[in-house]
């Protein structure tokens, strides 16, 4: 627990009462500006999911059929990110996250075919998992948007009260 407080007693304070202010203000309830942060961040999160796995799995697989896959699944994650940012395109987080986990899912189940590979059967259940999971995602999930909203705000809300109560904790103490 120490090493998320400062040391610092009125820093701790200050932080608190501003990261506290700042979850209220942002939550859905008040101004909901919180939503393009969300919104950011699940694009971020997305190109760099992409572009991760694209990177971990291009010397894997010799076949060109493969590599042509993997490129389309990174061309796609990318395409979905840049979707997702407000001044482009509103396409929605859940068809955003949904659309990621159901190509790759897809993708790897193609290339596994495609190369004609030995894999696990757990394996194959993750993938087909996965792709059943971006299906979900897209068509019959709540929309993962606002509960994303709440736990971030819930998150910043926490952070702001646990220094808050460090920073009271540690008041020095008058001498008399």
């Amino acid at each position: 627990m120490k090493k998320y407080v400062f040391k610092e007693f009125w820093l701790n304070l200050v932080l608190g009462v501003v990261l506290i202010v700042l979850a209220i203000l942002a939550s859905p309830l008040v101004f909901d500006w919180i939503s393009e942060v969300v919104e950011y961040a699940v694009a971020a999160i997305i190109v760099f999911y992409a572009v991760m796995n694209f990177v971990r799995h291009r010397k894997k697989y010799t076949n060109r059929h493969a590599s042509m896959i993997l490129a389309g699944t990174l061309a796609v994650g990318i395409l979905l990110a840049v979707l997702l940012i407000p001044p482009v395109g509103q396409i929605g987080v859940n068809l955003a996250i949904g659309l990621t986990l159901y190509v790759q899912g897809l993708s790897y189940l193609l290339i596994m075919q495609l190369t004609k590979q030995r894999s696990t059967f757990t394996t194959f259940v993750l993938y087909l998992v996965i792709l059943t999971l971006g299906a979900y995602v897209m068509f019959g999930s709540p929309n993962f948007g606002d509960i994303l909203k709440w736990v971030l705000v819930v998150l910043v809300l926490t952070y702001g009260i646990i220094l808050l109560i460090a920073g009271i904790l540690e008041l020095p103490k008058k001498k008399k």
